[in-house]
């Protein structure tokens, strides 16, 4: 993207824009945002400044959560209260497959970072076809265990492009576009049928979304504090 050249826009000239933005919540789409703490220090500090008073999201690696919870305050102060993680898996050997160079511990110190500073981990997890019975339970422990309400999941998807897409293109299934959404499988289920796969995310979404619903009622969806129900 961009041919290569990675560019930055200049913060007053965002900060500008996010003042425009007749919207008291303000989603930044910006997968690279909190790769340079320096500026994402300069832009809080900017933000408080200006007394720009909106609600933030945006997305971080782990990594970034794990190693820089001094910076958390300073991120809630300044109104950031979602953080999308793309945790993708809770054991070792699929964070490799997926090249996250993280860990599992790594994980478990970000979502415990954001949820210390009152600050809700949107949790973004991808299934893989080499997932196991036990590796679908595992999984729920997980969440359930790191006490994480916002939660989404996606079937693993090779795309075009990517070095996964090379190692799998002999083996891919009915891989048409209307199908690259990740809720559809593209690589046959390696430990189970294709149904059983399929029934079993679906579950994933049985246990953990009416939770969040009910959650959404009562207006408790941000306390990051509370893990029953209400």
């Amino acid at each position: 993207m961009n041919s290569g050249v990675y560019t930055e826009r200049d913060i007053s000239d965002v900060l500008d824009e996010i003042e425009s933005i007749e919207h008291s919540r303000i989603w930044l789409i910006d997968d690279t945002f909190f790769i340079d703490r320096k500026r994402v220090e300069f832009f809080c500090e900017k933000i408080i400044e200006r007394k720009i008073d909106k609600h933030f999201m945006a997305y971080s690696r782990a990594d970034f959560l794990a190693e820089n919870a001094d910076i958390l305050p300073l991120l809630y102060n300044a109104g950031f209260r979602d953080i999308l993680v793309g945790l993708e898996a809770v054991n070792d050997d699929f964070l490799d497959d997926y090249n996250k160079r993280t860990s599992k511990s790594i994980n478990e110190t970000a979502v415990k970072n954001l949820i210390d500073n009152n600050i809700v981990c949107n949790a973004l997890f991808v299934v893989s076809h080499k997932s196991s019975k036990e590796d679908f339970k595992a999984l729920h422990r997980f969440i359930k265990q790191n006490r994480i309400l916002w939660v989404v999941f996606g079937i693993f998807t090779p795309y075009k492009g990517t070095d996964a897409y090379n190692e799998y293109k002999e083996r891919l299934i009915n891989f048409k576009s209307k199908r690259l959404d990740g809720i559809h499988i593209t690589i046959k289920p390696e430990k189970m049928s294709s149904f059983m796969f399929m029934l079993r995310v679906y579950w994933l979404h049985v246990l953990t979304y009416p939770k969040i619903i009910f959650r959404t009622i009562f207006k408790t969806a941000y306390d990051t504090k509370r893990i029953g129900w209400f």
